[in-house]
């Protein structure tokens, strides 16, 4: 992503929604400014350790904001794997409707 220290706007990507992870395969980069206060964070740290290809460092920081997170943070998480799980029961779904 970074070459000779210079970095190009197109290497940057404010990640203001776990959503904008989407379709990404072992993200790397930094957290900057006020990142551990954020309402999704827990649900953001999360998502990066289901795409990395080395999540060891992502698990340490999820363990370590999990610690002291808030009610809205755990609330956030909890609805973001409920998400999950009716997208996945969804897809499901249709796959064994097509293969009737």
């Amino acid at each position: 992503m970074v070459n000779n220290d210079i970095i190009r706007h197109t290497d940057i990507v404010n990640v203001n929604s776990p959503l904008i992870l989407r379709g990404v395969s072992d993200p790397h980069g930094v957290f900057i400014g006020t990142w551990k206060d954020r309402i999704d964070i827990l649900s953001i740290v999360e998502t990066l350790i289901h795409q990395s290809n080395n999540p060891r460092r992502l698990i340490d920081i999820r363990d370590e904001l999990f610690k002291a997170a808030s009610n809205g943070q755990i609330v956030s998480l909890a609805a973001l794997n409920l998400a999950k799980e009716i997208d996945q029961e969804i897809v499901n779904s249709w796959i064994k409707n097509e293969s009737k």
